[in-house]
C-alpha cells in the first residue's frame, strides 16, 4: 500500500501576529474575570462599590500579569519541543491534517477503530458506513480532553483520510501543542498501523 502525506492548516493565519492576539485575549479574559469574581467579593465585603472595583481592578491587573505571562511561557516552550520532534509549528488549538493512500484499502475503518481502541482512545461515534469516526483523548495537565474526528473519503484514486483535534472547551486560548502532537502521534501510528496489516 502507498501512502501519501499531505497537511493542511485548519485556519488561515496562524503565525505571530495571531498568536500575539491570543495572548492579548488571554491577559483580558483573565482580567476580567477576576476583576468581577473579587470586585464583587469586595464590594459586599466592605459595603463599598469603589472599593470592590477599585481592588478588583488590581488583584485583576496582578492575576492576569502572572498567569497568562507563565501559561505563555510554558505554551512557548512546548511548542519549541514539538518543533523539534515534528518539525511542524503551529500557533492554533484547533489542528488537522490529511492522509492520502493510494491503493485498495476496504477495511481501513475496522483497521483505524481497532487501531484507536487500542490507543486508548474512547469512541463516542463510528459509523462505518458514513465514514465518520470521533473519540477523545482523556484529560492531562495540558487541558481537559480533546475530541478526535476522522474522516473517511473514497475516490478513483484511493482513500483520503481526515483527522482533526480540537480541544473539548471552546474557550480554549492555551492548549501546549497538545492538539498538534494528538494529530501526528495519530498520523505516525496511523500510516505504521495501514502500513503492517498492507
Amino acid at each position: 500500500m502507498t501512502i501519501h502525506v499531505t497537511e493542511i492548516r485548519s485556519e488561515k493565519g496562524d503565525g505571530i501576529l495571531y498568536y500575539s492576539f491570543v495572548i492579548m485575549k488571554s491577559y483580558l479574559f483573565v482580567f476580567l474575570f477576576c476583576f468581577f469574581l473579587f470586585g464583587i467579593f469586595k464590594a459586599i465585603k466592605s459595603f463599598s462599590l469603589m472599593e470592590g472595583v477599585y481592588d478588583g481592578m488590581i488583584f485583576g491587573f496582578c492575576i492576569s500579569i502572572i498567569l497568562v505571562t507563565l501559561m505563555a511561557l510554558v505554551d512557548i516552550f512546548e511548542r519549541i519541543r514539538c518543533y523539534k520532534r515534528f518539525q511542524r509549528i503551529s500557533f492554533r488549538v484547533n489542528q488537522e491534517k490529511n492522509l492520502f493512500i493510494k491503493g485498495e484499502c476496504d477495511e481501513i475503518a475496522n483497521q483505524l477503530i481497532e487501531y484507536l481502541k487500542k490507543d486508548g482512545l474512547k469512541l463516542e461515534f463510528d459509523e462505518i458506513k458514513s465514514g465518520h469516526i470521533k473519540a477523545t483523548y482523556r484529560r492531562s495537565w495540558r487541558s481537559f480532553g480533546e475530541r478526535i474526528s476522522i474522516g473517511i473519503k473514497e475516490s478513483s484514486s484511493g482513500i483520503l483520510i481526515e483527522i482533526s483535534s480540537k480541544p473539548i472547551l471552546f474557550t480554549t486560548l492555551f492548549d501546549f501543542c497538545k492538539n498538534l502532537i494528538n494529530i501526528e502521534i495519530l498520523s505516525i501510528n496511523i500510516i505504521r498501523n495501514l502500513t503492517e496489516k498492507k
